[in-house]
């Protein structure tokens, strides 16, 4: 039994005096109260100061309401109710289990109406309303205009906290004004019974100032005067405690409690130890006193829980209490000058730190407005305008006409939203999955392959990028990514691991994806050849229900087949069985994960109002930047939050990129100077902390849109999942297109078909004629270029690409190797292009980015040039039951993908190349 829990036997509540939103949602709080550390919670300007002052974890909401057009004070309430609602969640069991005793969370008015009797009444009014919960108390100080506003909101049956007390005499007046509230309460036929208040008599504040007053007047020698230090706030609140007692036996209240009333309790606050030379916990133990609270910060919290005192002080020494007391008079300090003084002094650094906390608002606001530069005012008429659209009632109705007229597309839109409430309903399967775990690692697996194409493996990517890097040795298997069918990178892959002990996850959502298929029967034949008796063991697979993979999968004797859901489509399915299952297996902490997402689940809820909602801001922003002729999205991040790049590059580009239409994502783009870059982007920079640099603020000043995410750790990432998920949702409705169909993916697929058909009929590839040829390469395209024969490689390239012009952009679609030596050539000439043109450059791998900027590529907006990479293998390897290689069919899914692209009238070349390496076509 801990302490807290002694304590609360003997008739005390410990309440913490500290709210920040970290300890909120990393579930710090919600630890303390299931362990019954703290039985409730208060806040004050001081402790939102410090908290939105000190880090990011406040940036994600002040984002969003800053965009809104709300101002510092809107954004201050806004901020302060969503803390507020949370912990009032928390502790809602915890206050119905005590019927109504415990289990309180404390709001303080504006401290700048402390002085203001009508105005404090209102904004308590106002803030009672706003927060909506049961369980929360209004603070307001016990000031002699403060009196009348306790009374008035405790006859409307509002909890009240009267804070800021320091006299007996004030705490007397206090006791009354409570005692009227419920009177007049009772005499407008209103029950009493439920109302709740507390007193909070402040403590290590007055020992401060009375200590300082008797050092001043006593000289070092009188040492039986010094005996009076650190005494006077302990005398002071026994006496307040023995007012408290009175009371309880008066006529008053006794004709109230016949009504059921339950008398204010006692709590004494700002018990934290202020001077070194006492306890830690001095302040602690000697109030513990039935029928009280003590509400104390997190040192001292910590120093109770370690080594606090349990019994029962405040009834010992009372006549010693009333000596000391005495004995400060006989000196000439005036306690009630010192009270009223505290009082004064409180109330003015409560205000230096509201309008110090307002100011720290006001910079991050101020830095958000100007990062968003001309997009500011489009993006605040947008929300007011998604409000009289009721757009976000209409998105979780799932109605199609939020994205289009054409009926055709009305069933397979309903029938894709089921990500909205996903990230919530897969908690509960989190012990299953851990379990599963456990089994795969007992049975002495190390390593796991995803066999899966874009949606089916993007997020378990970045996953196995950044979460994975929390995970303790041996907690989890080492996850890898098969999404290619480039045979040098299977092979390299395949060289990393002991396929005895490689697990492989065969993920598909339709079970037919051409490319997972080869990858099984070749990692199949593979296990038989190196006398694995039942390769089965081997496998598991995420597919819908009824596909023919989890057909396959039984014929085959799969170790595991796990359903993903029918309405979520692939790039929204981060939250799905093709996400949480490959999470599990490398060990990650699904219930944290989850729970974060949760979190921004519940913040773009249909509940929110709309300029709180951040999925919803971040979407319109987009849109309106898209409307603007801005839609170009670079995505910038440091190290940890890098690896998210591709998996919203895909969201991004096949849900938008159609009708063209659409928005092309940049990641992993080199760096330029700021003012090097086209006039036709967005930025969006991602990092954890407020790691700042010049180069930001480089881009704002020369006029780029810059919007930043700011994390506090990197399982923040859950919550980016479905905001993007959501805002581009959003981003598609503002542009007027579907973003939960791929036609143009299909086109290639079919393309690719065609030619795979074509080469099992006549043995070899059609890949038509060259229009150039040399040792470095061969060049093939449809595009009138002129004489160039004679030209040498790069001027033949630059007789190609010399027509790009802004609003344009390069991509690089390379059918090669995804290695570092590849990537890092790659990058060489991915800069060059972007140095030399001045337009975005994309670097997509075949045929991976098919299922991702692919869709974009052929049914977005005009005005892009591809530059198709191929080569022959080192090694091809077969893909067994298929009649052909690997090499084979990546050349084959090339040539598919450019006829795609030269149909919807695209500008391509098409690079072999032989002896040369990508970095010399330029």
């Amino acid at each position: 039994m801990g302490r807290a829990v002694e304590l609360h036997q003997l008739g005390q509540s410990i309440w913490y005096d500290n709210i920040e939103r970290g300890m909120l949602e990393d579930g710090s709080i919600a630890k303390m109260i299931e362990a019954r550390e703290i039985y409730g919670i208060t806040s004050n300007p001081s402790i939102f100061e410090k908290a939105i002052g000190s880090g990011s974890a406040y940036d994600f909401s002040i984002r969003t309401l800053a965009i809104s057009g709300m101002d510092k004070e809107q954004i201050y309430a806004r901020l302060s109710i969503e803390d507020i609602q949370s912990a009032c969640d928390l502790f809602s069991t915890l206050y119905d289990e005590s019927a109504g005793n415990d289990g309180f969370v404390s709001l303080e008015v504006n401290p700048l109406l402390a002085r203001d009797t009508e105005k404090t009444i209102s904004d308590g009014r106002s803030l009672w309303a706003q927060v909506n919960r049961k369980n929360l108390m209004i603070k307001v100080p016990a000031t002699k205009e403060g009196l009348p506003a306790i009374r008035a909101l405790i006859a409307e049956g509002i909890h009240v906290n009267a804070t800021l007390l320091f006299s007996v005499e004030r705490y007397r007046e206090v006791m009354e004004a409570f005692l009227a509230g419920l009177e007049d309460r009772l005499a407008m036929g209103e029950e009493v019974a439920k109302i709740r208040s507390v007193a909070s008599f402040f403590i290590s504040r007055i020992d401060s100032a009375a200590d300082k007053a008797i050092e001043g007047l006593l000289p070092s020698s009188k040492n039986e005067l010094k005996s009076l230090l650190g005494k006077t706030a302990i005398a002071n609140a026994k006496m307040a405690y023995q007012a408290w007692k009175e009371t309880l036996k008066s006529k008053r209240y006794l004709k109230l409690k016949a009504f059921g009333a339950v008398m204010q309790y006692p709590l004494w606050a700002s018990t934290g130890t202020k001077n070194p030379a006492y306890s830690d916990t001095l302040y602690v133990d000697a109030l513990v006193a039935r029928g009280s609270v003590n509400t104390v910060p997190p040192q001292t919290l910590k120093a109770f829980l370690d080594h606090g005192s349990i019994m029962e002080a405040i009834e010992n020494g009372v006549e010693e209490a009333k000596e000391t007391l005495e004995a400060l008079a006989s000196l000439g300090i005036d306690l009630s000058k010192i009270t009223s003084d505290l009082e004064d002094d409180g109330i003015e650094k409560f205000k230096e730190a509201f309008l110090s906390l307002l100011d720290t608002i006001e910079k991050k606001r101020e830095k958000v407005i100007a990062d968003l530069g001309s997009l500011g005012s489009p993006v605040e008429n947008a929300i007011i305008d998604a409000a009289k659209e009721v757009m976000v009632r209409r998105l979780f109705e799932h109605d199609p006409t939020l994205w289009t007229e054409d009926r055709s597309q009305f069933d397979e839109i309903r029938n894709r939203l089921g990500w909205l409430s996903l990230p919530e309903a897969q908690l509960a399967v989190v012990k299953e999955l851990e379990s599963f775990r456990n089994t795969c690692l007992n049975a002495g697996f190390k390593d796991v392959f995803v066999l899966g194409m874009g949606g089916s493996s993007l997020a378990p990517e970045v996953f196995s990028l950044t979460f994975a890097k929390e995970i303790p040795s041996g907690q989890g298997l080492k996850l890898k990514i098969i999404d290619t069918t480039n045979p040098d990178e299977i092979a390299w892959r395949e060289a990393s691991v002991n396929l005895r002990t490689s697990l492989f996850i065969v993920a598909s959502k339709s079970g037919s994806t051409s490319e997972t298929n080869a990858a099984f029967h070749y990692f199949w034949q593979r296990l038989k050849e190196i006398g694995v008796e039942h390769p089965g063991d081997h496998f598991i697979a995420i597919t819908d229900p009824g596909t023919s993979l989890e057909r396959l999968a039984k014929e085959h004797k799969f170790m595991r087949t796990f359903a993903a859901p029918a309405n979520v489509g692939g790039r929204y399915s981060a939250f799905t069985s093709f996400g949480v299952v490959p999470a599990a297996l490398m060990g990650i902490d699904l219930q944290r994960m989850l729970s974060k997402a949760v979190e921004a689940q519940h913040s773009c809820a249909q509940s929110q109002p709309y300029p709180q909602n951040p999925g919803l801001v971040l979407g319109l922003t987009l849109a309106e930047a898209c409307k603007k002729g801005l839609n170009k999205l670079s995505f910038t991040a440091d190290e940890a939050c890098k690896p998210f790049g591709p998996w919203l590059e895909q969201l991004i580009a096949e849900s938008s990129g159609k009708d063209g239409k659409g928005m092309l994502p940049i990641e992993g783009e080199p760096v330029l100077s700021p003012d090097a870059y086209s006039n036709d982007r967005i930025f969006i920079d991602m990092r954890i902390g407020n790691d700042e640099s010049g180069y930001l603020e480089g881009l704002r000043k020369a006029g780029h849109p810059l919007v930043r995410i700011r994390l506090t750790e990197i399982y923040d990432l859950a919550k980016e999942f479905y905001l993007w998920e959501y805002a581009t949702a959003i981003l598609c409705a503002g542009i007027g297109v579907n973003p939960f169909d791929q036609p143009n993916v299909q086109e290639s697929k079919t393309n690719t078909k065609a030619v795979i058909a074509q080469y099992k009929e006549n043995g070899k590839l059609d890949e038509g004629e060259p229009i150039w040829q040399g040792n470095e390469a061969s060049l093939f395209s449809k595009e009138n270029l002129g004489a160039i024969s004679q030209k040498s490689l790069p001027e033949v390239m630059g007789a190609f690409l010399h027509s790009v012009s802004e609003g344009g952009f390069i991509a690089i679609n390379a059918y090669l190797e995804r290695t570092p030596d590849t990537e890092k050539r790659l990058a060489s000439l991915r800069k060059e292009l972007l140095e030399r043109y001045h337009v975005p450059v994309t670097l997509g791998f075949g045929p991976r980015f098919q299922h991702s900027t692919g869709q974009l590529h052929k049914g977005g907006f005009a005005g892009g040039y591809f530059l198709v990479l191929t080569k022959s293998p080192e090694k091809d390897l077969p893909i067994p039951e298929e009649g052909m290689r690997f090499g084979t069919l990546q050349l084959a899914q090339a040539l598919g993908d450019i006829s795609a692209l030269e149909r919807n009238g695209k500008k391509v070349m098409r690079v072999h190349l032989k002896s040369s390496t990508p970095e010399a076509l330029l």
